[in-house]
């Protein structure tokens, strides 16, 4: 709260009935003294009133939700990224992949890039920023990752590991201009041999504001680049004949275990208590279960366009046969939600003026080391 300082006041006061019909009120003083211009009686009630509290102006209104999957190897090696790239561009795609056969309205349900593991430093790959807001604001976005940038898109101004963003979020309808082809000369070059802004429309929603940036307008902020160490916060360990995580994040509440074989597909989920838990082992009934838990957890954070643009990237290769996107990288593996407290670790994300939430939804898939 802001307050004036009596002299001042009495400045301004003075000011104000010189300028002012007298008979009009003037605050913290009585339409009687301020008609008789004494200007010891109005500094007295000045000072009996005390200190007047200046209004300030309210800070604009909008929200921030981010959603991307973490795929860490069993040998340590991990990959991020918000969602799998073209299956026409990678082997092992199928009759799947015509539009006649797609699910989610012709879209491919599984668009992941063949697979480019970086050893060092780690990959951050695609996470993607949604806004939401009921009035048009501008927004200084600053997005700062442990690593160097990779790729971003729309274009933004870049300082060493540090991208930002001018952006004008506006209610309504949105009109997104284009992204650039696999093949042009925008993606040509781009780091681990593929090319992630091609795939960025597969991504917007109905349900954001509009941002403008450069004048030309975008349905989200996509950046991905470099993590030089990432901290695992569990680990899972082969005990007694049975899988066992070891947590070291109490946030962790759940993991789900997703096995396939060819075309089958078994999934369990344990809930985590203590240190060392043994997991449940999977099985063909409960897919449909762990895809609906992991449906909920995601809609905890994301608006339910986000979350399905999250399941039209990943449902199919996680849940699925397998048979429209290729064999999955990871057959064998636990997921889980990363906890808020390691956010950081994949970006640091700043805006001026500071929205009113910001949700961060990060899905990592960890590999089971072989016995």
């Amino acid at each position: 709260m802001v307050t004036m300082p009596r002299s001042t006041l009495l400045v301004v006061l003075l000011f104000a009935l010189g300028c002012s019909d007298a008979s009009e009120p003037v605050e913290n003083v009585s339409a009687e003294t301020a008609q008789s211009g004494n200007e010891e009686a109005i500094e007295a009630e000045v000072e009996e009133a005390g200190p007047v509290e200046a209004t300030e102006e309210e800070s604009p209104v909008y929200s921030v939700h981010e959603w991307g999957m973490l795929d860490i190897l069993a040998d340590g090696r991990v990959e991020v990224g918000s969602g799998p790239g073209d299956p026409e561009h990678r082997p092992g795609a199928s009759a799947m992949d015509s539009p006649s056969m797609r699910p989610y309205g012709g879209m491919r349900p599984s668009m992941r890039p063949i697979p480019q593991i970086h050893v060092s430093p780690t990959t951050i790959r695609k996470p993607v920023l949604y806004f939401h807001g009921a009035e048009p604001v501008e927004v200084d976005v600053q997005v700062v990752l442990p690593g160097a940038v990779q790729e971003h898109w729309p274009p933004a101004e870049l300082t060493a590991a540090t991208l930002e963003w001018n952006v004008r979020l506006s209610p309504g309808d949105c009109d997104p201009g284009g992204y650039p082809e696999r093949d042009s000369e925008t993606c040509a070059g781009s780091p681990g041999g593929y090319c992630e802004r091609a795939d960025l429309e597969t991504y917007e929603t109905p349900d954001g504001a509009c941002l403008e940036v450069g004048g030309t307008q975008w349905d989200h902020l996509f950046y991905r680049g470099e993590n030089p160490e990432l901290r695992q916060p569990l680990s899972v360990e082969w005990r007694e004949g049975h899988w066992a995580v070891v947590r070291r994040n109490e946030a962790i509440r759940n993991v789900y275990w997703i096995d396939r074989t060819g075309d089958d597909v078994r999934a369990s989920v344990t809930a985590l208590g203590g240190e060392i838990t043994t997991m449940i082992p999977p099985s063909e009934s409960q897919v449909q279960a762990v895809h609906e838990a992991m449906g909920h957890a995601l809609r905890d954070g994301l608006s339910e366009e986000e979350a399905r643009a999250f399941e039209r990237a990943w449902v199919d290769e996680l849940f699925g046969s397998g048979e429209s996107g290729g064999a999955p990288t990871l057959p064998n593996a636990i997921l889980y939600f990363l906890p808020e407290s390691e956010h950081s670790q994949v970006s640091e994300l700043r805006f001026d003026p500071p929205p009113a939430n910001i949700s961060r939804v990060f899905v990592i898939r960890q590999e089971l080391p072989s016995r």
